[in-house]
């Protein structure tokens, strides 16, 4: 009974203290995936240590709709905090579990996972984005699935071409105007304010004369819109979680690997096992997770 109460736990996104382990795998682990196998699902880190870069002046919360399988997809909320030197976007879900976990980990609350098993919880975005606003370039940090550690490199920001169009949409009390741009090798949509003069936005999106609200792709797989609009005050941090530099062509390959072989990627070398959460089916080197990247190119 309790192991199922723990599973209902995971399956409505709550955060069971088996999952934060800062110690090493054991010999014969499970890991039960959720959403059918699809997740691409990411373990916390303690924030404890960090530095602190900016303050937010003014922060966003947008509703984040992404694909999930090849059918299905899922909707997370993201934040966007934007300092004088830094702004920052983030999945709220993956914070705020970070935070749990830090919490608890203070207050000597975390147990190891009985019987050999880790229980997963939500499909989050893998990425953290740090925008430095006057060096014109971007540090990602990607969370690699499954494992207890991030990925992190640093790119220029790319110049974006915009045109604009005569379509105008009212979000969040504020007047928008469309506009359309290539980034990342899809095309987007997007409506911004001028009322708000700020040259930033979800995601990469950026270079516009006013705050980006909304945007959407126009295959209609990822859409990002503001749903509050907040002063600042909160720290713009950069926490100290374990990482590995990598360039970010190399990340790509590996993030793709990862999609198409991930029992050979994490299997760790038959220690390692995964279930699908709604059958117990062992996955095996069959099990492929559908890889439709934010990023083409």
């Amino acid at each position: 009974m309790k192991r199922i109460l723990l599973l209902l736990a995971v399956a409505i996104g709550l955060m069971p203290v088996a999952i934060a382990q800062d110690a090493p795998l054991p010999r014969s682990l499970t890991v039960r995936v959720l959403d059918n196998s699809q997740s691409v699902t990411l373990n916390h880190f303690d924030l404890s240590k960090r530095t602190v870069l900016d303050t937010a002046r003014l922060s966003v919360t947008y509703r984040h709709t992404f694909p999930l399988g090849k059918k299905t997809s899922k909707e997370t909320p993201m934040i966007l905090d934007i300092g004088t030197r830094y702004a920052t976007f983030y999945s709220w879900h993956t914070y705020h579990n970070d935070s749990l976990k830090t919490v608890c980990n203070r207050l000597g609350q975390i147990n190891p996972p009985k019987d050999g098993e880790r229980y997963t919880v939500h499909t989050s975005p893998t990425y953290t984005l740090y925008r430095a606003l006057s060096d014109g370039e971007t540090t990602n940090i990607e969370r690699v699935p499954f494992e207890d550690y991030a990925v992190e490199y640093t790119e220029p920001d790319r110049p974006l071409k915009w045109e604009f169009g005569t379509d105008r949409q009212t979000i969040c009390g504020y007047e928008c105007m469309q506009a359309t741009t290539t980034c990342y090798g899809r095309t987007w949509t997007v409506w911004f304010t001028t009322e708000i003069p700020v040259s930033a936005g979800p995601w990469k999106l950026h270079g516009l004369p006013g705050l980006i609200l909304k945007a959407e792709d126009t295959e209609g797989l990822f859409l990002f819109e503001a749903i509050g609009i907040t002063n600042g005050g909160r720290e713009i941090c950069k926490y100290d979680i374990p990482t590995r530099r990598m360039p970010r062509d190399k990340w790509r390959r590996f993030e793709k690997n990862f999609h198409e072989t991930p029992y050979s990627v994490f299997g760790h070398e038959n220690t390692c096992f995964f279930t699908d959460s709604s059958t117990d089916k062992i996955l095996d080197e069959s099990w492929t997770i559908t890889y439709n990247p934010i990023e083409r190119e």
